[in-house]
């Protein structure tokens, strides 16, 4: 479960066992957690993100889950900001960003909470509760995707416009457990929680807050140690980029592209570059690189 904390441990000579498992036809961990242990919290399974969250802007200090309060003590838990990258020993800041927008850490979420109105410093806190349980049903999950895609759309609109804004354009929910919902505007690194369409925002030191999202703000920007590659995220962003500065048009259709991938969208036209960004968001990072030809 926290395999990747390990990796760069020298472990010995294991061919014995490896050929001992082998002889044996001994199954893989992967096949024990999906039949005996379907519902325990897999970090880099199905998520954007994984490992610590850190803020750039103040080295080695991430979140972290308040390590004065037991793992498994089902009771709401202080999220942290101080001094500490991940390590083998120190697990307590791990977390990760799943495709359902939980910013997650085992079976507990970082969760939006409404405070005393009259508090100088926001209208809400964030802290850590147990996990929605609904958030894997199939409505919900479709629910999340639709809506996750609108405002990743209304970002990059935006940062065509300015590169350093794009938080400002999501539009909020009052869907059901929004509070626990969080989209990740990956070029700035904001986390933006989709029902009040505030970012995460501290100092080092101190516990985090929700605060307005300002355009460039250092204390708003968040970055995971563990990335999922795969998903083409980054050259769909550098087809957007291409998109925004062609001369005149971008047409696709002219490399050996796959059926129903021809497309040619305009500058001038945003409507063109988000229907274009859906289209392409599943195709191989090789075959978008063959599409970014620019004709005059």
């Amino acid at each position: 479960l926290f395999s990747f904390i390990f990796q760069d441990i020298d472990y010995g000579d294991i061919s014995d066992r490896q050929r001992l498992r082998k002889e044996l036809h001994c199954r893989n961990f992967s096949w024990l957690l999906s039949t005996h242990a379907d519902h325990k919290f897999v970090y880099h399974k199905d998520v954007f993100g994984y490992g610590s969250l850190c803020n750039p802007s103040q080295p080695h200090y991430c979140l972290l889950r308040d390590p004065n309060v037991p793992e498994y003590r089902k009771l709401l838990t202080a999220l942290l900001h101080i001094p500490g990258p991940i390590s083998s020993s120190r697990w307590a800041n791990m977390f990760a960003l799943t495709r359902t927008g939980l910013l997650r850490k085992d079976w507990i979420c970082v969760r939006l909470r409404r405070i005393h109105p009259y508090w100088v410093f926001s209208n809400h806190m964030v802290d850590l509760f147990e996990c929605p349980n609904d958030y894997e049903e199939p409505e919900e999950r479709q629910w999340w995707l639709e809506w996750q895609k609108d405002q990743s759309r209304r970002i990059k609109a935006a940062q065509l416009v300015s590169p350093l804004s794009g938080a400002q354009a999501v539009r909020t929910t009052a869907h059901r457990n929004a509070h626990f919902r969080w989209a990740y505007d990956e070029r700035n690194g904001k986390l933006i929680n989709a029902e009040t369409g505030e970012c995460l925002d501290s100092i080092a030191g101190f516990a985090p807050l929700p605060k307005p999202c300002i355009d460039g703000l250092p204390s708003q920007e968040w970055r995971f140690s563990h990335t999922v590659t795969g998903s083409g995220n980054t050259i769909v962003s550098i087809l957007h980029v291409a998109l925004a500065t062609a001369p005149r048009k971008l047409l696709l259709s002219s490399c050996n592209c796959p059926q129903g991938h021809q497309i040619s969208a305009a500058k001038e036209d945003s409507e063109s570059i988000f229907r274009a960004e859906t289209k392409l968001a599943n195709i191989s990072p090789l075959t978008l690189l063959k599409m970014l030809i620019f004709v005059s």
